[in-house]
């Protein structure tokens, strides 16, 4: 890196764009199914860069 190193938290983080949210009967957004599929999977705390 050319500048100062940031830390972990402070690192930008991938954005994905969707056309539609799941949405349950209610007509809120399904926050767990949209967990399910885009958060990362961690297998062990050393895989941070």
């Amino acid at each position: 890196m050319t500048g100062p190193e940031i830390t972990v938290y402070k690192c930008p983080r991938p954005v994905e764009f969707v056309d539609a949210f799941p949405l349950g009967p209610s007509g809120k957004v399904l926050k767990r199914e949209l967990a399910a599929t885009y958060a990362p999977r961690r297998t062990a705390p050393s895989d941070r860069p």
